[in-house]
């Protein structure tokens, strides 16, 4: 399963650079990609990774979670 993380407060690629390490530390998250146009990341999960975790992690790095989607098709 993948899900879209929108973060607001991300603003150069070291921002994106911490976000994506942070998420790529949680257990349950396989890979994270990070979108720095869109202000998103898209997080690749192992298995079951409830939302508040997600936005705990967004939120402990420094940024403001905005809302997470389930991503839905192939890509």
């Amino acid at each position: 399963m993948k899900k879209i993380v929108y973060i607001e407060g991300m603003m150069c690629e070291g921002c994106a650079k911490s976000m994506k390490e942070a998420f790529e530390k949680m257990v349950g998250v396989d890979s994270c990609k990070i979108d720095l146009k869109k202000k998103c990341a898209v997080v690749k999960l192992q298995g079951n990774v409830i939302d508040t975790a997600l936005s705990d992690c967004v939120e402990r790095t420094g940024f403001k979670c905005v809302d997470i989607k389930v991503k839905k098709g192939l890509f």
